[in-house]
């Protein structure tokens, strides 16, 4: 079986991150983006992966937990921060039900070091429903943790590195010995390598996604978002075919690219791997009203609102491979 989600099929959606669900029963676990999770049991939605991912768990979180319904920009760059973390302190307090097992240092990162200098995994709960992100750079030594998987609700925010309780060295071992060990597990994850070196990652991607099925019943891969500088290098090769006073970010439909990893993925999709769900190609251009880029540096989004609208288009996505529906989350 082949599954593939495609860009026609979800016209005018928005990349996807890294994430897990579980659904144990008939009833749907979102009742609306105003009014957030349904009081069902069993429920777990993670986020794995690195920036990228870590504002759409934050924009998720922001609307599905009830705090409102439109993510304010704030919540997806940490520049709006005077540090690390003032960021990880005001994001977890803004998100009410949520804890953050989080520090960095001011120390540039590296493949050698960031098990020393960063960690960030966040855990939020709202009655019988969960939500997790746990940061992954590539192919650096990123994944660790203060907490066991079942304890994750004892996290807390440091400024300096602590001890660490778990980690790993590869992203299949994550999955076999941790994140199937949390409670509640996961029963469908979403990948992506992120923008950070992922040579190994790709080496080792069937692997990979056999780890994350173990972990959950269902595995996701989603396309890599553009970066502002592809955008930029295909407008001044074809200045004819852009539009002038339109966004770029609008315009990524104009842009044909899928990353070395991204391809990777989609072929083990076509074979039943996983369910791959590409960038859109389409965004609406009201969503960058004002924004003549779309972007705050090169890879993120500066409007809370793309992040939403991509939220919707994961929780289509994930409507459509579960063959169920989630009435009134998007």
């Amino acid at each position: 079986m082949v599954h593939v989600i495609s860009r026609a099929s979800y016209f005018g959606a928005l990349v996807l991150a890294s994430f897990a669900i579980q659904v144990t029963r008939t009833r749907s676990f979102f009742v609306g983006i105003t009014s957030g999770f349904y009081e069902a049991d069993n429920v777990h939605l993670i986020f794995v992966g690195d920036s990228l991912t870590r504002y759409q768990f934050l924009a998720l979180a922001y609307r599905a937990l009830g705090v409102g319904i439109q993510t304010p920009d704030y919540m997806v760059s940490e520049r709006m921060f005077n540090d690390w973390h003032t960021f990880y302190v005001n994001t977890t307090t803004e998100l009410r039900s949520c804890v953050c097992d989080c520090f960095r240092t001011s120390e540039a990162l590296t493949i050698d070091d960031a098990f020393v200098t960063t960690r960030e995994n966040r855990h939020c709960k709202r009655g019988g429903a969960d939500l997790s992100y746990f940061q992954l750079f590539g192919d650096t030594f990123s994944m660790h943790g203060g907490q066991l998987p079942n304890e994750t609700q004892y996290s807390s925010i440091a400024s300096v590195f602590e001890r660490d309780v778990w980690r790993y060295e590869n992203v299949s071992d994550f999955f076999l010995n941790y994140a199937r060990k949390l409670v509640p597990p996961p029963t469908a994850i979403v990948l992506n390598a992120g923008l950070w070196s992922h040579e190994r990652i790709l080496r080792e991607l069937p692997a990979v996604l056999s780890a994350a099925s173990v972990a959950g019943s269902r595995v996701f891969w989603k396309e890599t978002s553009p970066r502002l500088s592809e955008l930029q290098a295909a407008k001044a090769e074809r200045p004819d075919v852009f539009t002038r006073d339109v966004p770029l970010l609008a315009q990524y439909h104009l842009l044909s690219r899928r990353l070395d990893i991204d391809e990777t993925a989609y072929k083990l999709c076509r074979i039943g791997k996983c369910t791959y769900i590409s960038f859109p190609k389409f965004i609406p251009i009201d969503l960058l009203a004002g924004d003549e880029l779309g972007y705050w540096d090169d890879v993120h989004f500066s409007s809370g609102r793309v992040y939403d609208y991509w939220n919707d288009h994961v929780v289509a996505a994930i409507e459509s491979a579960l063959h169920r529906k989630i009435p009134n989350f998007r």
